[in-house]
């Protein structure tokens, strides 16, 4: 994989990730969405999600590509990403919850 393409697939799962964490929150606090915009927690939170389970989605995307399952590997890769996105929403929403509560 070149450095490109290694950016190319970051971008992209950075995107999706992302998305579906704002989808998220959309969906489940549409009246929060615009705390979105000031609040630093949910990127930190989707790095960290990101950081926990990147490996065991790389892994399951790897075992569908070398099973020749290309179409499969990428659709399991973006369900991953999109689980993390919603994962670190729901944390920043119990965030929320955590300082309006003090």
């Amino acid at each position: 994989m070149t450095n490109f393409e290694i950016n190319q697939f970051a971008d992209t799962a950075s995107t999706i990730t992302m998305q579906a964490a704002v989808d998220f929150v959309l969906q489940v606090a549409p009246g929060k969405a615009q705390l979105m915009v000031a609040d630093d927690a949910l990127v930190v939170l989707i790095r960290a999600k990101l950081h926990e389970q990147l490996d065991a989605a790389l892994d399951d995307a790897k075992a569908a590509t070398e099973a020749g399952m290309h179409q499969v590997a990428d659709v399991t890769f973006g369900a991953s990403m999109v689980q993390i996105g919603i994962d670190a929403a729901k944390a920043w929403l119990a965030h929320l919850a955590l300082v309006v509560s003090k």
